[in-house]
């Protein structure tokens, strides 16, 4: 539980009440390590802001893949000036058209992400053990390749059969999609490298917009033939954070055995450059996490605040580009409704499950809500006191 503890920031133990001058936190909590793990999601939800607007989208532009991606880029790098903030910041969870509009105007709906900060990972490709000799004659040349992919069972496919066309359907975030289409590979350096225990000692950057998704890595050979795989490495993005959050440097190193590709299988084979044992190939990675944030120091609730306003102004830059044409609602008088909820229970009861519900649930509820033109508010009617 203490090393538990540890992983979270001073900000969130004050709200978790864990500390020892807080009487009674935390005592009804009967699994305290799983509520730990929800307390982490605590972090996003104080920053992130979302904005529904009001799009226009060519009819050939919506039902040509290579067209909306382009189309995609120059709204969020519209939204991105508007916001002041940059485009790596901003993100497009949704975009959806009612049938009705995909037959004639086009005139849609478009839900962003505004974010104080993306997750990154550094992986650096330090070096191989054991590789096996693919090429017998000429000089063997040895390289890896790293990419983001989804996790396998959460839903593949082509990236148009996980774009949605239609209203009350989901699709995988704009910058999620992008970042697994960015494939790094460390240098071809031909019979400079050791072919069996290979010194590669590059790193690459990854920011990463959905803990869904996977590192590959794939170990191949290159020959005059063309590339020969030797093995490769699947590793789950937010079990590589986990243990980056155990070290007070946010970085450890590690060696892995190479497994057959599409498999779960180890690579094995019998060497005869050697002693002629079996071998399995190793590669050894590090992994940094860090942070991407905005270097002026925007909010996101600046960021949200200044698109509304540029939505709402025909004026603007925003709207002049002929992309936004207003907020996705108007507030006509009676076209919102309010849901109140209440919370009651004694200071000592609930007491961490309760601060849980006022810092995540009920704001992503709130969210949520809006789509349906619903004001979702709430009250804490403990000594807590929280509201929203």
């Amino acid at each position: 539980l203490e090393r538990g503890l540890n992983a979270y920031s001073e900000e969130n133990r004050a709200v978790l009440g864990l500390d020892a001058g807080d009487a009674g936190a935390g005592q009804d909590l009967e699994q305290p390590k799983q509520f730990l793990d929800l307390a982490g999601l605590w972090d996003e939800s104080d920053k992130v802001e979302f904005v529904a607007l009001s799009i226009y989208i060519p009819p050939k532009t919506w039902n040509n893949e290579k067209l909306r991606d382009q189309y995609e880029t120059h709204l969020c790098q519209q939204i991105a000036e508007a916001a002041h903030a940059p485009l790596e910041l901003i993100d497009i969870v949704d975009i959806a058209c009612p049938e009705k509009e995909v037959k004639k105007g086009m005139y849609g709906k478009c839900l962003v992400k505004c974010m104080e900060l993306v997750k990154g990972l550094q992986v650096t490709v330090v070096a191989g053990k054991d590789f096996p000799v693919m090429d017998q004659v000429g000089k063997s040349d040895p390289f890896v390749t790293l990419n983001l992919r989804t996790s396998r069972g959460r839903g593949g496919g082509s990236k148009s059969e996980r774009r949605t066309k239609s209203v009350g359907q989901k699709q995988l975030p704009r910058m999620a999609l992008k970042s697994q289409s960015v494939v790094h590979q460390t240098t071809s350096r031909p019979g400079e490298l050791n072919p069996i225990n290979p010194q590669f000692e590059e790193g690459f950057s990854f920011l990463v917009y959905d803990l869904g998704q996977d590192l590959v890595a794939v170990c191949y050979d290159q020959d005059n033939g063309g590339k020969t795989p030797i093995g490769e490495l699947v590793l789950n993005i937010e079990d590589i954070f986990s243990q980056c959050h155990t070290y007070d440097d946010e970085t450890f190193e590690r060696s892995y055995a190479l497994c057959k590709p599409g498999t779960k299988k180890h690579v094995t084979y019998r060497s005869h450059m050697t002693d002629g044992q079996t071998r399995t190939p190793y590669l050894n990675l590090k992994f940094r996490f860090f942070t991407h944030q905005s270097p002026n120091g925007v909010s996101p609730h600046t960021m949200a605040n200044s698109v509304m306003q540029q939505a709402r102004d025909r004026n603007s830059s925003l709207r002049l580009g002929m992309v936004v044409t207003s907020p996705a609602f108007h507030d006509e008088e009676g076209s919102w409704d309010t849901v109140n909820v209440y919370l009651s229970s004694s200071y000592s009861d609930f007491h961490a499950e309760r601060r849980y519900l006022n810092r995540y649930v009920f704001p992503a509820l709130a969210v949520e809500c809006l789509n349906q033109r619903l004001h979702f508010k709430w009250t804490d009617l403990s000594e807590y006191g929280a509201s929203g």
